[in-house]
């Protein structure tokens, strides 16, 4: 059953509190008791700021990155699973790479994260059995981390959000390019078998702004990080 990011309001517009709806599901996308009680916590603060004229989105992200600790543990291992996904994505679409199997995929990102830290200088977790639990707990939001990951690192958007002067502007467009590349990641993981048993959360069809990202031919650090690739002796 589809599934639609609960982030419209009742008129069908982007609710102001997108931002919180949307982290909440980063961290816990299976737990509608957990976002529900964040969500009505944040909102709580952010109603009280917005009387005194701070502008909603400064608002919400003050509160979701100053002061939220859980999506500070949330965020570096989601993103994991996020190249996961990226990686699943891009080998499947190259006609001359051959299919990722979900331990392959595992074997690089790990091998691309080696010496990562988080915004708190605490090391990424780096064992395989944390980011297959990773993966199992996340995977219906793994297309949402994808596009944190690619409005976050891509070069063209980046300049873009460099040429919008207005703040709460920049913030709106970001965010619509982000759900909607997640989308086009979730219907191309979809289109081409690389995950199973998983209801990813969809981006509302009225918020979809054509977004899309292009998936270039695997580089040669990534083709020499999987040549690397030992199976299990179990699997041999």
């Amino acid at each position: 059953m589809r599934r639609d990011l609960p982030i419209l309001d009742r008129d069908g517009h982007l609710s102001i509190y997108h931002w919180l709806i949307f982290h909440a599901l980063l961290a816990w996308p299976n737990s509608s008791v957990k976002r529900s009680g964040f969500i009505s916590s944040m909102k709580a603060q952010v109603e009280e700021g917005l009387q005194e004229g701070i502008p909603a989105n400064d608002l919400m992200m003050n509160e979701i990155y100053g002061s939220w600790m859980p999506l500070r543990r949330a965020m570096p291992a989601g993103c994991l699973v996020g190249d996961m996904l990226l990686y699943l994505v891009q080998f499947a679409i190259n006609p001359e790479c051959p299919r990722l199997s979900m331990r392959k995929a595992r074997h690089l990102v790990l091998s691309a994260s080696q010496g990562a830290t988080t915004i708190n200088g605490h090391a990424v977790p780096q064992d395989e059995s944390t980011l297959k639990r990773t993966w199992r707990e996340k995977k219906d939001v793994s297309h949402l981390y994808a596009g944190w990951i690619l409005v976050s690192t891509d070069e063209y958007l980046l300049d873009k959000y460099k040429n919008i002067s207005d703040k709460r502007e920049m913030m709106t467009e970001r965010f619509l390019d982000l759900i909607s590349i997640a989308e086009y990641i979730s219907e191309l993981a979809n289109s081409y078998d690389v995950v199973s048993d998983w209801n990813p959360w969809r981006c509302p069809e009225p918020l979809l702004n054509g977004s899309k990202v292009a998936f270039s031919p695997p580089s040669a650090p990534v083709k020499k990080a999987l040549s690397r690739y030992r199976a299990p002796s179990s699997y041999r």
